[in-house]
């Protein structure tokens, strides 16, 4: 049997200051564990096989969509395939990955088409229902149920016994029982970065800063928090399994001789939950010497203690990303994020002195946030700033499907779900800011975000004047050492790709 794996193009916009340029982990991971099962397995990456190309999107102001058009992905596509599978990992990218798959099912009329990933396992009625055009919703992690039902497909099988499995039969939703997490991620293949353009990736500044040739990785799945504005419930459940230190040493050393990789990005949910495992892990990479950095997109702090950050410093980490979402006592009994804001206080004072770069990200607009929990967290990052922090995020709430908080607001009628809201999840532009608080309009939300922003850096810059001098330089130099710098940097090279599109098209 021979299946095509595609990863759609992005929906962004010219403002926008994310993170995009992301190798695609989770279905280079299904990738290689289908080639594993002795399936023919070819890949279609849109946004690596031209990662300047952009294309506008009538649909969202100031949208473009970024990759290869529609119409080239599908002429990629193997004349002989049997199956089709297409990631749609974020639901703002919704609407362009229905488009995809309508122009797929034009294309090859017969063949099977399934989609996976976290929108999908949010919400597979819904894909089925608004995408007719699909056979089968793959729910939550991909490798074992994508590799059954397509063992059952090839044996004329009934796909209603695969586990994980949805899809509609005579216009009625199936969906099967959810199938049992993997609890041995060391048996899993690493991901079939050969099977994707990874060359035209390397070079661009992505989740982390720009320290040389990156790629992803991660070192464990689930999360045992229950945050109700997170959608890692029902993708990946409570249960956290990590891989042996081991085997994510071993995978860094093989990417830097591979690929000759300078640093990686961790993208685990909860990359520290044990203490043990980050020391073994730092000893390892501290024995190896392999001269690659590492940083950890986003951390608890509960772990990270003077030991560890030293260790971590020694060990090629440089920087760190605490979640502490609100500075409020109310808003985090909540949205039950349990975290004691003194202790990562503190451990965010251990990493600075370590050495480490560190950032602390906010969530403004929950939808019961008062203006008394915003100060809150104004207070906490200012207190960060002055402890030596780097960087800040204040970002609105978006309500993801899948969390608690989505379905709360879907129930209580505050949200629509059609296009204009799956593109109104593009949060990382200030301008497309949608609030769902009760207390504050859209308006006043996007000010209360950027006046958070501004007061943390007034801090850091006034305690730390050289940092403004070197945020100068960096942009200058089209470096990005800090968050603030790096998405300067993103925002920048990003609208002269834009500008150099429409040149060309014009």
């Amino acid at each position: 049997m021979k299946i095509c794996l595609i990863r759609p193009g992005l929906v962004t916009t010219a403002g926008a200051i994310g993170i995009e340029i992301i190798l695609p982990l989770g279905i280079a991971y299904l990738a290689a564990h289908l080639r594993q099962e002795g399936f023919e397995v070819s890949f279609v990456d849109a946004v690596g096989e031209d990662i300047d190309a952009f294309s506008p999107l009538p649909d969202l102001p100031d949208g473009v969509q970024r990759g290869i058009p529609d119409e080239e992905t599908v002429a990629r596509i193997p004349a002989d395939v049997d199956v089709i599978g297409v990631s749609c990992m974020f639901s703002v990218g919704w609407v362009i990955s229905r488009r995809l798959i309508q122009a797929v099912r034009r294309r090859f009329p017969d063949a099977v088409l399934i989609i996976g990933g976290e929108h999908a396992t949010a919400m597979p009625e819904y894909c089925l229902r608004d995408t007719p055009e699909l056979d089968f919703v793959v729910l939550g992690e991909g490798e074992h149920t994508t590799a059954e039902l397509l063992h059952t497909l090839e044996r004329g099988g009934d796909p209603e016994t695969v586990t994980g499995v949805a899809f509609l039969r005579d216009g009625e939703y199936r969906v099967a029982p959810p199938r049992a997490r993997e609890r041995e991620l060391v048996s899993l293949p690493w991901p079939a970065w050969d099977m994707l353009p990874v060359e035209n990736y390397l070079n661009n500044v992505t989740a982390g800063l720009e320290y040389g040739r990156t790629m992803p990785i991660i070192a464990s799945r689930g999360c045992p928090y229950e945050c109700t504005f997170c959608s890692n419930p029902v993708m990946w459940g409570k249960l956290w399994r990590a891989r042996p230190a081991e085997d994510v040493v071993a995978e860094i050393e093989h990417n830097a001789r591979t690929y000759n990789i300078t640093n990686v990005d961790f993208f685990d949910l909860t990359t520290i939950v044990k203490r043990s495992w980050i020391i073994e892990f730092c000893n390892m990479m501290i024995e190896r010497r392999l001269g690659v950095t590492w940083q950890l997109i986003t951390t608890r702090s509960e772990m990270i203690d003077e030991e560890v950050t030293r260790l971590m410093k020694q060990a090629g980490c440089t920087y760190v990303t605490y979640a502490a979402e609100s500075g409020s006592t109310q808003v985090l009994t909540d949205i039950k994020k349990k975290v004691d804001r003194e202790a990562m206080l503190r451990s965010i004072g251990f990493s600075v002195d370590s050495g480490l770069g560190v950032k602390m990200n906010f969530v403004c607009g929950f939808p019961d946030d008062s203006l008394s929990d915003i100060l809150a967290s104004y207070k906490m990052a200012a207190r960060a700033a002055w402890r030596g922090a780097h960087d800040v995020g204040f970002f609105p709430f978006t309500p993801y499907p899948g969390s608690a908080l989505f379905q709360r607001l879907l129930d209580e009628g505050k949200i629509t779900i059609n296009d204009q809201f799956f593109f109104g999840l593009a949060s990382y532009n200030f301008s497309q800011i949608r609030s769902v608080a009760r207390n504050f309009s859209d308006r006043q939300l996007q000010f209360l975000c950027l006046t958070g922003i501004a007061l943390f850096y007034l801090v850091s810059f006034g305690r730390r004047p050289v940092r403004a001098w070197d945020l100068l330089l960096e942009i200058l130099r089209s470096e990005g050492k800090t968050k603030l710098s790096a998405a300067l940097v993103r925002m920048i090279k990003k609208r002269r790709g834009l500008k150099q599109a429409a040149t060309a098209g014009a």
